[in-house]
Order: structure tokens, then sequence, then C-alpha cells
């Protein structure tokens, strides 16, 4: 239990505090009065005062106001969705704070309560419902001040998709990832976030999208992240955010699978590793390597290429794959094939060979 208790008696708010724990027996008026005393005398405490209790047979204190509400730092003040970090002036005379979340139409219902003596603080994950979250000073007594609160709301519903790919842990070579989960009844759209840490207190990336995938709409550095999806329905309410699922984003080459090539009749045939299904390729060919005006620079379907005249010497080949959203990933490393003369190659070469560069 926390060590003071809020009660409303007749339009009367107010909290006391049974002492222990280095903190005194006090009452803390925050709307009406009351009339505090023992068998050595009474006080009364109006709203904004606090008496404290030093000894049980002595007085009560003189009332004395209570410390002021801190003042919420409204710039990045985001309730919703938690966790959540929240922050707060310093007020003086303070030595710590108190932060509670109550529910919001019975506020005599604790939910969340702790004690800092920082001016941040990270509120976890709640139950759904409209809630309250309040922040006060302790002095160094242990009279607790005014609040400072602010109203939020947690939904249960729509509930949150499915993830289904990238999977936890997959690592992707393309900095700007797809991301696909599962319809879910009722919702109009659903809500992505991407994060370096797995409580998305600062998101690296918040986008919307209508389906059941979207495509990262800015790249995403090389490191490690964290993924999860919210719905949200017809009325513009967002449900509840899925479980965080880590994803890895890399920049090491991409090997497209490039067999050896192909030699017959007078053509010269180039294949690689297929990619997934509606994936298209680009293939493209240099003699100088920089790619700069290359000797072929095709779009086929399959993942192979033609070439009815082909030139003798050395080529550099690379290879780009492109989803069927018309995203390119990036090339692939170039690599080498060396081409016999054209008297040979006419004959009928077999295979030709193939150098990593």
């Amino acid at each position: 239990m926390p060590p003071t208790a809020t009660s409303s008696v007749r339009g009367t708010q107010f909290r006391v505090s049974a002492g222990g724990q280095g903190r005194m027996a006090a009452t803390e008026v925050l709307e009406g009065s009351v009339q505090v005393g023992n068998r050595r005398g009474e006080r009364r405490v109006t709203h904004g005062q606090a008496t404290r209790n030093r000894a049980l047979d002595a007085r009560p204190d003189m009332p004395e106001a209570l410390l002021p509400a801190p003042v919420l730092v409204r710039t990045g003040l985001r309730l919703d969705p938690l966790p959540a970090q929240i922050a707060w002036e310093t007020v003086a005379q303070a030595t710590q704070y108190r932060v509670e979340v109550v529910r919001a139409d019975q506020p005599e219902i604790l939910v969340f309560a702790r004690d800092t003596a920082d001016t941040t603080m990270t509120v976890p994950d709640l139950p759904p419902g409209l809630l309250r979250l309040l922040v006060r000073t302790v002095s160094a007594d242990g009279v607790e001040g005014l609040d400072a609160q602010a109203d939020f709301e947690v939904r249960d519903r729509p509930a949150p998709p499915l993830t289904v790919r990238p999977v936890n842990g997959e690592t992707m070579a393309s900095p700007r990832p797809r991301f696909e989960w599962t319809q879910v009844e009722g919702a109009a759209s659903t809500v992505l976030q991407v994060a370096t840490e797995p409580q998305f207190l600062q998101p690296v990336l918040d986008q919307e999208g209508r389906g059941t995938r979207v495509r990262a709409a800015e790249d995403l550095p090389p490191g490690d992240y964290f993924w999860r999806v919210a719905s949200r329905d017809g009325n513009g309410h967002r449900g509840r955010f899925g479980q965080p699922v880590a994803l890895g984003i890399s920049d090491a080459p991409v090997d497209p699978g490039l067999q050896p090539p192909q030699a017959a009749r007078g053509q010269l045939t180039l294949r690689w590793q297929a990619g997934e299904p509606g994936q298209r390729y680009r293939v493209q060919l240099d003699k100088r390597g920089d790619f700069a005006q290359p000797l072929l620079d095709q779009q086929v379907d399959q993942p192979e290429v033609t070439l009815k005249r082909p030139w003798h010497g050395t080529l550099h080949v690379r290879v780009q794959t492109i989803d069927d959203d018309g995203y390119g990933g990036p090339f692939s490393p170039a690599q080498q094939v060396a081409l016999p003369c054209r008297t040979c190659y006419g004959a009928g070469a077999g295979a030709l060979l193939l150098l990593l560069l």
C-alpha cells in the first residue's frame, strides 16, 4: 500500500499519512477543509494546507502551505502509447517526487505509484481505461504537495495485428524494409512504429498504412531495431500496440548467387538465385566496372538474361532485386565474367569464368 490515502467527504478531498519510514504523520487538504485534532487540541486545515503530528501527546502543528504542484513539461509529454516518459520542472524544497496513476472516474483506485528523486520517469504499460496522471512533491519531513495532473486514455480495442515479417531477430539487407501483419476485424488502418529500444520511448519511425503491409517511409541506418504495430478503427481510435519484434538492418553486400555464365550458339546466358514471388530484377553489364554507361541495363521477370551479341574480354555484372511495389534494393557487388575470343566463343566454349571482385 502507498504511504498516503486519498479520500473525499462532502466535497472535501484530503490525504492522511500515518507516518513511519522517516516520514511524519500529516494531514494534507486538497479541497474543502478538515478539522484535525487529538486530546491536546485541534486545528482547522483548509484547501492547500497541511498539518503535521509530531507526537501523540502534542497538539497538531499550525497549518502550513503545501508545496506547489510541479509544472509538467508539456513538450514531448506523450502518454499514448505506453510505456511513456514524462518530465517536470524542479520544485524548490522538494526532496523527492511521487508519481501516481489513478482511474479518472474513480480516483481512489490507484493503478500505479512510484517515488523518485529525479524529474523524469517512465510510466509502464497499464490496464485500459480513462486514467489520470498525478505528480507531486514530497518535502524533507514527508509532507506531500499539490498535484499536477493530466488525463489520458489507454484503449484495448481494436486488437493489435499479428506480425508476419520481418520475423523476430531477422536481419534485412534493405534500408527500407517492408513490414507485414495480419488483418484485424474492425481495423481501418495500422500504425507502425520502429525504435532502437523495446520501450519505444523515442520511435525513429512512426507511420500509418492501410492493408496488411507497408514499406518504411525513411531509410533506417544499419543497426538493431524493434518494430510493433497497432490497429486503428474507422473512428480514429487506436488500440494497444502488440509485442515488439527484434529487427536488424545490415548494409553488408547482397550476394545474388550469380551462377557461372553459359555460352552456346552465339549467346551468353547469365543466371542468378531467384528471389521471392512477385519480384523482378535489374541486371547491368559494364566493361569498365563503374557502371556509368553500362553496356546492358535491363529489367527482367525471371532470374536470368540472354545476350545475343556478347563482347569478348572481361565484363562486370551486378543485379538489383525489385519488389512488387516498385522498390529497388541495393545492387549486388559487381562480379567479373571473363569471356573468350569470338572464335572460341562461336565454337561453343561452355561455362565461362566467373570471378568475384
